[in-house]
């Protein structure tokens, strides 16, 4: 067979490849590479010279070259006419939305992130733009059920060892704690490299190659509603066991990773299927009581067989971690205000205000009255922050409170309930450690009074949120720029912090909302074309489903997209946008419309319904 014969034979395959890689193959992807930071980045970030990138880099090299791969054979039928462009609200949205991610980059202060994105994330502009161009060339040649068939068929067998990997982890086996697979993946002690790449997450938690367990929640959203489509396609009772099988090591994976808005959004998203899958329910009861024995069955067994660990891990829409983190968060001491002095710190809390007076290595404490209150020392005391003295509260209204120091007292500690603010003596007065440790004063912060007073709610979620919308004020028509959260944030609101995390030094890298995100990097009205795209999916998904009833796979695949879709969309409002998970989303987003254009366009010649851009 000669090369022009062969070409022909498999030109569908080949056109598709490059969504193929950037759905299928990009999620799977994993190798370490120690990436250079210059000084600003590095001191932004969290002070080392060197990244260790296992996850993110080389997903985002293989997106971009996806996307140039995508970008030649698009102009290239451009140019020979074999594709045509149609000014559709799906293209315009698109090209828009591009606009203001390119402009949002150029004009950022910090450009170098915006265009190549943050360390261990690298979804800067360049990233994000081609999502853009894959999603649109998707649309363009997944134009029938047979290339609709191929890309679902690749993201399934991606899905199957993306979850295999994360119930792996679940049982304790974490191919990333492996010292064989470490060695494979560049992990281990090397000539760039002196130490060895550790994960930080604890044994028996799913994260897979995803990079974080809450990252893993939300891509189990998006797959999981699709996984019982394929399910629902299956003719044989073998090929039912096996999409049976997929729906049990979704459902594991997302007790594995414990991700609270992955529970949400699954639970949602499961109701829209059950509303617009009931027809083929009552005509297939058998098959679906088949599924759900053998999903029951097999997550019982595995719950016997790890001695409780799925009843342990399981949370009811996280309900109950939610309600006990706001009851817990309610109780708990927080600290309102915190004044630095020459050798005092003011500190005021929810319970108690006070004075602590550093002096002569001796410490001394007085109420808002400047009365004395009495504490004991005890030299080198055994303590939870360093060992030093221990200097308890006498009154027992002062139980909660705690000071420690080290011996020579030029550092002290206050532990107010279970937050510690640590302060050192300096030349210039009191100093907190600030950013990658280096001392500082306390500076005024912008904060969103509503959720800054409820920092607990979304695990934590309140107080990122707190300090973002005060950032949005300046990002009507261009963001930041992409992935330049960590670098805009206030990274100095150390009362915040202590009050969130219990540390004056953690560094919020991003905003922990895709929409949040979406305002902040590329700009309010981008966020507006993009919900404006998502509104017209839905809308336009649901008129098909009504006013076409013929029964088919294309229905099928059309309900699995739409809740998976729908899934995906509401995770995000506590998960960000990622190298890992959203070349699977706008794929599958871009199916779902092209899907509906297929239905639409049914009866026409296939001519007349292909080859539009």
């Amino acid at each position: 067979m000669d090369i022009k014969k062969w070409f022909e034979k498999f030109k569908s395959i080949i056109i598709l490849l490059p969504i193929i890689v950037f759905s299928a193959i990009v999620p799977l992807i994993v190798f370490t590479k120690y990436v250079p930071l210059n000084d600003f980045i590095s001191s932004h970030w969290f002070g080392e010279p060197v990244s260790a990138d296992v996850f993110s880099y080389y997903k985002m090299l293989v997106i971009i070259g996806c996307a140039v791969v995508a970008l030649i054979i698009m102009i290239y039928k451009l140019i020979n006419k074999t594709v045509r462009v149609k000014i559709s609200f799906v293209f315009f949205i698109t090209l828009a939305y591009g606009f203001l991610i390119l402009l949002s980059a150029v004009f950022s202060k910090f450009a170098v992130v915006a265009f190549w994105g943050a360390p261990e994330r690298y979804e800067g502009a360049i990233v994000l733009l081609s999502y853009l161009i894959l999603f649109i060339y998707t649309i363009t040649f997944a134009d029938d059920m047979k290339s609709i068939k191929i890309i679902m068929s690749s993201i399934i067998i991606s899905s199957v060892l993306i979850t295999t990997i994360s119930v792996l982890q679940f049982f304790g086996f974490d191919i990333f704690k492996n010292h064989f697979f470490k060695s494979i993946l560049n992990m281990l002690p090397n000539n760039k490299n002196p130490y060895e790449v550790n994960t930080i997450f604890a044994d028996f938690q799913s994260y897979s190659t995803m990079y974080n367990p809450n990252f893993l929640g939300l891509y189990i959203s998006l797959i999981l509603p699709i996984s019982f489509a394929f399910f629902a396609s299956r003719k044989s009772n073998s090929g039912r066991l096996t999409a049976s099988l997929l729906v049990y090591l979704c459902v594991l994976s997302l007790i594995g990773s414990s991700a609270a808005g992955g529970y949400y959004a699954v639970v949602v998203s499961i109701v829209l299927l059950l509303f617009f899958s009931f027809s083929y329910i009552k005509r297939n009861v058998i098959n679906v009581v088949m599924l759900s024995v053998i999903v029951i069955g097999l997550l019982l067994l595995t719950n016997m067989f790890t001695g409780g660990r799925i009843a342990g891990n399981i949370n009811i829409l996280g309900i109950s971690n939610e309600v006990e983190r706001i009851e817990t968060g309610g109780k708990s001491i927080y600290i309102k205000n915190i004044t630095l002095g020459d050798n005092h710190v003011f500190i005021d809390t929810t319970d108690k205000d006070f004075t602590v007076i550093n002096e002569n290595k001796s410490i001394s404490v007085l109420d808002v009255d400047k009365n004395e209150i009495p504490v004991f020392v005890y030299d080198e005391g055994e303590n939870d922050t360093f060992p030093g003295n221990l200097i308890p509260f006498r009154d027992s209204e002062y139980s909660n409170y705690i000071i420690t120091t080290n011996d020579d007292y030029s550092i002290f500690a206050v532990k107010a309930g279970i937050r510690v603010m640590y302060f050192h003596m300096t030349d210039e007065g009191v100093r907190v450690p600030g950013l990658n440790n280096e001392l500082d004063i306390l500076h005024p912060v912008s904060r969103n009074k509503f959720l800054y007073e409820r920092p607990y709610l979304f695990s934590g979620r309140g107080y990122i949120w707190a300090g973002i919308l005060p950032l949005l004020k300046d990002t009507l028509i261009l963001g930041n720029g992409p992935d330049t959260v960590f670098l805009t944030y206030p990274q100095y609101d150390y009362i915040g912090k202590i009050n969130m995390t219990g540390k004056f030094n953690v560094i919020i890298e991003k905003p922990h909302c895709y929409y949040l995100q979406l305002a902040h990097d590329t700009g309010l009205i981008s966020l507006i074309l993009l919900l404006s795209l998502f509104a017209y999916y839905f809308l336009e998904t649901i008129i098909v489903l009504i006013k076409n009833k013929r029964r088919g796979i294309w229905r099928i695949y059309t309900i699995g997209i739409f809740c998976g879709v729908s899934g995906y969309l509401i995770a995000s409002l506590m998960y960000d946008s990622t190298v890992f998970v959203s070349p699977v989303f706008w794929t599958i987003f871009a199916i779902g419309i092209s899907l509906n254009r297929l239905i639409k366009t049914a009866g026409k010649s296939s001519k007349q319904k292909s080859g539009q851009i």
